[in-house]
């Protein structure tokens, strides 16, 4: 598990400089245009993967239930939040929207009490509450 949250946080990690360098580099065009050309490249690249490490048979046994929570998930997580981190990153600095943006967390734990019935014990609260004053001091502490 830490090589895969290692692996996680590098990407995501360059994936921001290269958001903002991306965005940047057209200034005159809407966000979304930036969206889909990252969301392209990224299925391209799905694509080789699986063609390596998943069949079309496995696929088709992946129960309805899944398919719809997973479609929620990437409305969600890739469209809406994909457009919105877009237009943060091209307004503001990315060391600012990233460190925001890792805020929501904070949210899945909240929603995963009721929802998942998952506990919060007191690392959960702590870390949780941590973060929050991060995100505190980074909003009132402005740019410099």
């Amino acid at each position: 598990m830490l090589v895969a949250v290692v692996i996680t946080t590098v990407s995501w990690g360059l994936g921001g400089i290269f958001d903002k360098l991306g965005l940047d580099s057209m200034p005159d065009m809407p966000v979304t245009s930036a969206v889909v050309v990252r969301q392209a490249m990224a299925l391209v690249a799905l694509c080789i993967w699986i063609s390596f490490t998943v069949s079309l048979k496995e696929l088709r046994r992946v129960p309805a239930k899944a398919w719809m929570y997973l479609a929620i998930s990437g409305i969600f997580g890739v469209a809406v939040g994909g457009i919105a981190y877009y237009y943060a990153v091209q307004h503001g600095e990315i060391s600012r929207v990233a460190v925001f943006c890792s805020g929501y967390p904070m949210l899945t734990l909240l929603l995963a009490v009721p929802f998942l019935r998952e506990a919060v014990t007191w690392p959960k609260g702590v870390g949780t509450f941590l973060v929050s004053g991060g995100l505190v001091l980074l909003a009132i502490g402005g740019g410099g």
